[in-house]
């Protein structure tokens, strides 16, 4: 079999075990395994959520939310205006080239073979060849 089918395996039975334990543990009233870790595990999470929720009550549920779209408005102002003097720049360059592309145009219109035509139809007329 494939490695993955193994990890497959691996992560369902342990999954499966981790429910079971769980719900032995909850309905038994007491914790079976690693209870010593486990309690100053809940301890340490319980003492950073409590710090989270006063910070969190200290700045009110909506002022930070209300900066950070504050800071994105901003942010997003300047991107806007980059992009306008970038644009502006371009169509400038574009008027630019294109007024060079007219010079190259006219400077190149007579060719050698324009100039053999115009030799043949204003030169020898006689019809001599």
């Amino acid at each position: 079999m494939s490695i993955v089918i193994y990890i497959m395996l691996g992560s369902g039975m342990t999954l499966l075990g981790s429910v079971l334990l769980f719900r032995t543990e909850a309905v038994g009233g007491r914790r079976l395994i690693f209870r010593d870790t486990r309690l100053r595990l809940d301890r340490y999470l319980e003492s950073d959520s409590n710090l989270f929720l006063r910070i969190k009550r200290f700045l009110g549920t909506s002022s930070l939310r209300l900066l950070l779209h504050y800071v994105l408005h901003q942010i997003l102002s300047i991107v806007l205006l980059v992009v306008g003097l970038v644009e502006a720049r371009l169509h400038r360059l574009k008027i630019k080239n294109k007024v060079v592309a007219k010079v190259i145009r006219a400077k190149n219109e007579e060719t050698h073979l324009s100039r053999l035509v115009r030799h043949k139809a204003t030169g020898d007329q006689s019809g001599g060849e």
